[in-house]
C-alpha cells in the first residue's frame, strides 16, 4: 500500500511537471515570435512578462509538489490547492473589479513584470506638447507672376513647429513633429515636404541642435520648420492641400531588468506616431483675367432649390470630381469634396464603386469597423465585411489606433500565452494553414501565427451524466455502454504509435466494434481485441 502511494505521488509530479513546462515551453515560443519585431521598451516589457508569467507557473509547480508529498489523500490536497486557488482569485478580483479568471492571471502577470522591468521613462512628450506657430502662405521666389493662389504657381505653406519634453532627464532626449506628403495627392504636378531642424546650438545634448536647453522646470523644446509645397492644376474651389503629421522622438528610459540593482539607460526610437490625414483648403482662381469673369462660381444661380439650383453655378465647386448637379442627384453636398469622411474623394469613389463596392455616403459602407480607405488600401472588399469568410470581420482582424476613442481596436488575446495580443490577415482565412479558421482560433483564444496540428483525440460515451463538474457513466449491471472515439490528425507527419482503447475486462464484457470510418479514401485498421481492451495498429 505505501509503495503504491510513493508510486502515484512520483506519478503526479512528473505529470504536473510535464504540463507545467509545456506551457512555459509555449509562452517561450511565443515571446521569441513577437520579440522579432519588438525593440527597446518593447522588447524590455516582453521579456519581464514572460519572466512573470514563468515565474507564477513555476510557483504554483512547487505549491503543487509540496500538497502532493505532504498530504497522503489526493482529494484533500486538491481541496487545498482549490481554496487557495479561489482566495487569491477573490483577492485579484477585489482588486480590478474584474472577475474574468483570464483577466485575474494577466493582472498578476502584469503586476509581476512590471515589478521586475522597474521601468523609469525619463523623458516624454505630454499631451499638449506639440504647437504650430503662425501659418504662411507665400509664392515661391521663382515665380514672376502676382502671389495669388492661380493654377501652375509653386506655392508654399511654411511653419514652426515646438515639441516640448518634459520628465526627470530630458537632456539626451529629443523629439520633433515633421509634415510628410501624402501620396495620393495625384491632382498636384508638384508636391512636396521640407522639414528643417532650427539650428540653435548643441545645447540640448546628444547632438540634438535643435532643442534649447533644459529649463528650471526640467522642461525643453525642439523646434522643426515645416513646409508644404505645392503646385495646382487648375482653378477650383476648396482645392485640398493634404499633409500627414508624424514625430521622430529619441526618449530616454532606464530599468534594471535582467541587471541587479543597476540600472541600465537605453533609448527608445520606436515613436513612429502618426495622425490621421489634414488638409490646407485654398480657392484656386483663374490664371487671367478674362477665365476669371467667365469662371463659373461667379454666375448667378437660376434657381433656389431643386436640381436647377446647380444648373448655372460652379461646375466642380468642391474639386471632387463631380459638378454641383451630378452631386444632388446621388445626395452629396458640392461643398465638401469627401462628404463621408472617408479620405476617399467622392468622384473617386462614385466612378469606383460599379467596380470595388465603394459607397459614397457612408465612410464603412459594409459595417466591418474599417474605413473603405482602410480597405482599399489593405486590398479587402470595402462592400464585403468578411473578405476572406473566416468568421471574422475585416476590422476584427486588423490591429489600429481608433481616432474616435483613442484606444488601440482589432485583433484578440491569446489565452495561454500570459496575454499576448495577436492580429491576422482579413485577406487569408487560414493564416497558418494549419486547417483552423482564424475565426475558430480566436474563439479559442489561439494564435493565428502559430500551426495547431497535433493530432486530437475525443473519447464519447453513452449514457452520460454530469455530477460535481466531472461526466460520469453510471451503469446498472446488465446495461450496454457505448464508447466513441474520433482521432483528427491535421499534420503532414503520420501517427505511427497504435491507439487503445483499455477497460477492466471484470467489469465491462462482451466489447465489440459496431462501426468505424475515416475520412476521404483513408480506411482505419480493423482492430484486435485483448483481454484488457481494443488494439489499433495505426
Amino acid at each position: 500500500r505505501k509503495s503504491q502511494v510513493i508510486y502515484t505521488k512520483v506519478a503526479a509530479t512528473y505529470v504536473a511537471t510535464a504540463i507545467t513546462l509545456v506551457f512555459i515551453g509555449i509562452d517561450y515560443a511565443m515571446f521569441q515570435q513577437s520579440a522579432q519585431s519588438l525593440n527597446g521598451i518593447q522588447a524590455d516589457a516582453a521579456l519581464a512578462q514572460f519572466t512573470a508569467s514563468s515565474i507564477i507557473q513555476l510557483t504554483q509547480l512547487i505549491f503543487t509538489l509540496m500538497i502532493i508529498f505532504m498530504i497522503d489523500s489526493t482529494a484533500v490536497g486538491a481541496a487545498i490547492e482549490f481554496a487557495i486557488f479561489i482566495i487569491v482569485y477573490i483577492v485579484v478580483g477585489a482588486i480590478t473589479g474584474s472577475w474574468n479568471p483570464l483577466k485575474t492571471y494577466n493582472f498578476l502577470t502584469t503586476w509581476l513584470g512590471e515589478a521586475l522591468l522597474h521601468l523609469q521613462l525619463l523623458a516624454k512628450v505630454p499631451k499638449d506638447g506639440v504647437n504650430a506657430g503662425n501659418i504662411n502662405f507665400t509664392l515661391d521666389i521663382s515665380d514672376t507672376r502676382s502671389s495669388g493662389p492661380l493654377p501652375d504657381g509653386w506655392y508654399t505653406i511654411a511653419t514652426e513647429m515646438t515639441t516640448t519634453l518634459s520628465g526627470k532627464k530630458v537632456g539626451n532626449s529629443w523629439a520633433y513633429v515633421r509634415w510628410e506628403k501624402v501620396e495620393q495627392a495625384f491632382y498636384l504636378p508638384r508636391y512636396n515636404t521640407v522639414n528643417s531642424p532650427k539650428l540653435i546650438g548643441s545645447n540640448g545634448g546628444g547632438g540634438t541642435d535643435h532643442c534649447s536647453e533644459v529649463d528650471s522646470e526640467g522642461q525643453k523644446e525642439c523646434y522643426v520648420s515645416a513646409k508644404l509645397q505645392f503646385q495646382p492644376e487648375d482653378a477650383g474651389r476648396n482645392t485640398a492641400i493634404p499633409f500627414i503629421n508624424s514625430m521622430e522622438a529619441k526618449l530616454r528610459y532606464k530599468d534594471n531588468f535582467g541587471s541587479g540593482l543597476q540600472y541600465v539607460y537605453s533609448e527608445d526610437e520606436s515613436l513612429g506616431l502618426e495622425s490621421e490625414t489634414a488638409y490646407f483648403y485654398i480657392d484656386i482662381l483663374p490664371a487671367s483675367l478674362a477665365d476669371l469673369v467667365s469662371w463659373d462660381a461667379y454666375q448667378p444661380m437660376t434657381a433656389t432649390s431643386g436640381a436647377e439650383r446647380y444648373t448655372d453655378f460652379n461646375v466642380d465647386k468642391d474639386n471632387d470630381g463631380l459638378t454641383s448637379s451630378e452631386e444632388y442627384e446621388i445626395s452629396t453636398s458640392d461643398e465638401d469634396w469627401d462628404y463621408d469622411d472617408d479620405g476617399l474623394s467622392d468622384g473617386w469613389e462614385e466612378e469606383n464603386r460599379p467596380l470595388l463596392g465603394v459607397n459614397v455616403l457612408l465612410a464603412d459602407g459594409d459595417g466591418d469597423g474599417l474605413g473603405d480607405r482602410e480597405e482599399i488600401l489593405l486590398g479587402t472588399m470595402p462592400h464585403i465585411a468578411d473578405t476572406d469568410e473566416d468568421g471574422l470581420l475585416d476590422g476584427d482582424e486588423v490591429c489600429r489606433y481608433d481616432a474616435a476613442s483613442g484606444n488601440l481596436v482589432g485583433g484578440w488575446q491569446v489565452s495561454s500565452v500570459g496575454g499576448y495580443w495577436v492580429c491576422s490577415d482579413p485577406k487569408k482565412a487560414d493564416y497558418d494553414d494549419d486547417g483552423i479558421l482564424d475565426g475558430e482560433e480566436r474563439e479559442a483564444g489561439l494564435s493565428p501565427y502559430a500551426p495547431n496540428t497535433a493530432p486530437y483525440l475525443r473519447l464519447l460515451a453513452d449514457p452520460a451524466v454530469l455530477r460535481g463538474g466531472h461526466v460520469q457513466t453510471v451503469l446498472a449491471a446488465g446495461d450496454p455502454v457505448t464508447i466513441s472515439l474520433s482521432l483528427d490528425n491535421r499534420s503532414s507527419a503520420s501517427v505511427a504509435q497504435p491507439l487503445r482503447l483499455v477497460y477492466d475486462a471484470s467489469v465491462l464484457t462482451n466489447g465489440q466494434v459496431i462501426s468505424q470510418s475515416g475520412s476521404g479514401d483513408y480506411e482505419p485498421p480493423s482492430p484486435t481485441q485483448t483481454g484488457g481492451g481494443l488494439n489499433w495498429d495505426m
